[in-house]
């Protein structure tokens, strides 16, 4: 009888573990791994930014930015699968910028990648 109660309490333990969900959404999909090594650089007086992409199985990145200091980032571009480079045209002059990028998928969103300043001229 305690060999039946055991194994029952492993079944029911791995149940709980594998049918609680965690990260997964509904069709199973996982969070993709985050994007690492974000790097800037000036190219033509804009902020050029890549990273390593970790994952095969992202959507999307969520390239976002913030003004240094101020603590919150917001989204600047979308772009899909499998790129590992951004060009900024859209930041301002004589400005200070945080960066970070994060990958996307139907399972969610991964942690974000280091976070990088730049100055622009």
């Amino acid at each position: 009888m305690r060999t039946i109660r055991f194994g029952l309490a492993l079944v029911l333990a791995g149940c709980v573990a594998a049918c609680s969900g965690g990260d997964d959404d509904d069709d199973g999909a996982s969070a993709p791994a985050a994007p690492s090594g974000l790097t800037a650089a000036l190219m033509s007086g804009d902020p050029h930014l890549t990273w390593t992409d970790n994952a095969d199985d992202e959507d999307e990145f969520s390239i976002e930015r913030m003004v240094t200091g101020t603590g919150a980032f917001t989204e600047v571009a979308s772009e899909t699968f499998d790129i590992e480079q951004y060009h900024d045209m859209s930041a301002a002059a004589g400005t200070d910028y945080t960066y970070r990028v994060i990958a996307m998928n139907a399972g969610g969103d991964s942690a974000p990648s280091n976070e990088i300043q730049i100055s622009t001229p």
